[in-house]
């Protein structure tokens, strides 16, 4: 996901599982529940779950 004008800090000793599932993009541009359209902000919780926001 492009940032605009942002940044994330990410711990150095973050760790990254290798089975992650993509459940939004790679499907092309658009508005199905499958796809982003124009996603400008990201956000991880204490509880680690990540929400992107989109734009349509």
């Amino acid at each position: 996901i492009p940032l605009r004008g942002s940044s994330i800090d990410i711990h150095p000793n973050a760790r990254w599982q290798q089975n992650g599932v993509i459940v939004a993009g790679g499907n092309g541009e658009g508005n199905g529940i499958n796809q982003l359209s124009y996603p400008w902000g990201l956000y991880v919780d204490e509880d680690q779950t990540i929400y992107v926001a989109d734009q349509d």
